[in-house]
Protein backbone atom coordinates (compact mmCIF):
# COMPACT_ATOMS: atom_id res chain seq x y z
CA UNK A 1 0.00 0.00 0.00
CA UNK A 2 1.31 3.77 -0.86
CA UNK A 3 0.06 6.76 1.40
CA UNK A 4 0.02 10.66 0.90
CA UNK A 5 -0.35 12.83 3.93
CA UNK A 6 -2.62 15.59 3.73
CA UNK A 7 -3.06 18.70 6.19
CA UNK A 8 -5.51 21.53 5.31
CA UNK A 9 -3.15 24.91 4.54
CA UNK A 10 -5.52 27.71 5.32
CA UNK A 11 -8.09 27.90 8.85
CA UNK A 12 -11.78 27.12 7.56
CA UNK A 13 -14.98 29.06 8.73
CA UNK A 14 -17.21 25.99 8.73
CA UNK A 15 -16.65 22.83 9.96
CA UNK A 16 -17.03 20.15 7.68
CA UNK A 17 -16.41 21.46 3.29
CA UNK A 18 -16.51 19.92 0.31
CA UNK A 19 -12.69 19.83 -0.96
CA UNK A 20 -12.00 18.88 -4.52
CA UNK A 21 -7.83 17.76 -4.98
CA UNK A 22 -5.65 15.86 -7.73
CA UNK A 23 -2.54 13.64 -6.82
CA UNK A 24 -0.17 12.89 -9.49
CA UNK A 25 1.38 9.39 -9.62
CA UNK A 26 4.58 7.85 -10.49
CA UNK A 27 4.34 5.50 -13.85
CA UNK A 28 3.11 2.32 -13.44
CA UNK A 29 2.31 2.59 -9.66
CA UNK A 30 -1.42 2.81 -10.08
CA UNK A 31 -3.47 1.29 -12.44
CA UNK A 32 -6.77 1.89 -13.53
CA UNK A 33 -8.96 -0.46 -12.13
CA UNK A 34 -7.07 -0.34 -8.61
CA UNK A 35 -8.82 0.89 -5.42
CA UNK A 36 -7.85 4.32 -4.44
CA UNK A 37 -9.28 5.69 -1.08
CA UNK A 38 -9.42 8.51 1.43
CA UNK A 39 -8.50 7.61 5.23
CA UNK A 40 -8.76 10.52 8.24
CA UNK A 41 -5.99 10.45 11.14
CA UNK A 42 -7.82 7.75 12.69
CA UNK A 43 -7.88 5.79 9.83
CA UNK A 44 -11.57 5.87 8.76
CA UNK A 45 -12.47 5.94 5.69
CA UNK A 46 -14.34 8.40 3.88
CA UNK A 47 -16.62 8.75 1.12
CA UNK A 48 -14.65 9.93 -2.16
CA UNK A 49 -15.14 10.57 -5.71
CA UNK A 50 -12.20 10.34 -8.51
CA UNK A 51 -11.61 10.47 -11.61
CA UNK A 52 -8.64 9.82 -13.86
CA UNK A 53 -7.32 13.04 -15.51
CA UNK A 54 -4.30 11.50 -17.32
CA UNK A 55 -2.67 8.69 -18.07
CA UNK A 56 1.06 7.63 -18.75
CA UNK A 57 2.15 6.32 -21.97
CA UNK A 58 2.48 2.93 -20.95
CA UNK A 59 -1.72 3.42 -19.52
CA UNK A 60 -1.10 4.17 -15.59
CA UNK A 61 -3.11 6.81 -13.88
CA UNK A 62 -0.51 9.78 -13.86
CA UNK A 63 -3.01 12.44 -12.33
CA UNK A 64 -6.19 11.23 -10.17
CA UNK A 65 -9.09 13.62 -9.25
CA UNK A 66 -10.49 13.69 -5.87
CA UNK A 67 -13.70 14.96 -4.20
CA UNK A 68 -14.80 14.54 -1.02
CA UNK A 69 -17.07 16.22 1.86
CA UNK A 70 -13.76 16.75 4.84
CA UNK A 71 -13.57 18.01 7.88
CA UNK A 72 -11.23 20.59 8.88
CA UNK A 73 -10.15 19.41 12.33
CA UNK A 74 -8.58 16.28 10.41
CA UNK A 75 -5.89 14.97 8.61
CA UNK A 76 -5.92 12.94 6.15
CA UNK A 77 -4.32 10.72 3.68
CA UNK A 78 -5.10 9.34 0.34
CA UNK A 79 -3.66 5.17 -0.25
CA UNK A 80 -3.92 2.93 -2.85
CA UNK A 81 -4.73 -0.89 -2.20
CA UNK A 82 -3.74 -3.34 -4.98
CA UNK A 83 -5.67 -6.37 -5.62
CA UNK A 84 -3.48 -9.44 -5.46
CA UNK A 85 -5.63 -10.02 -8.58
CA UNK A 86 -4.88 -7.09 -10.47
CA UNK A 87 -7.43 -4.19 -11.69
CA UNK A 88 -10.65 -5.04 -11.11
CA UNK A 89 -13.74 -4.13 -12.91
CA UNK A 90 -17.06 -3.77 -11.30
CA UNK A 91 -20.01 -4.16 -13.07
CA UNK A 92 -24.23 -4.12 -12.01
CA UNK A 93 -27.21 -4.79 -12.85
CA UNK A 94 -30.50 -5.06 -11.10
CA UNK A 95 -28.53 -5.37 -7.87
CA UNK A 96 -26.45 -8.32 -9.05
CA UNK A 97 -22.98 -7.83 -8.78
CA UNK A 98 -20.05 -9.10 -10.92
CA UNK A 99 -15.88 -8.93 -9.99
CA UNK A 100 -13.75 -9.25 -13.22
CA UNK A 101 -10.19 -9.91 -11.82
CA UNK A 102 -8.01 -8.45 -14.44
CA UNK A 103 -10.02 -5.98 -15.06
CA UNK A 104 -11.48 -7.91 -17.90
Amino acid sequence: MSSLHMKWLASLSKKQTAASFGTCWVRGRLQPGEASYLEDDASNRIPVQTRINAYWPDGSVKWLLYSAVLDKEKGYQVSIWVSPYGPIRLESASCLGRIHPGGE
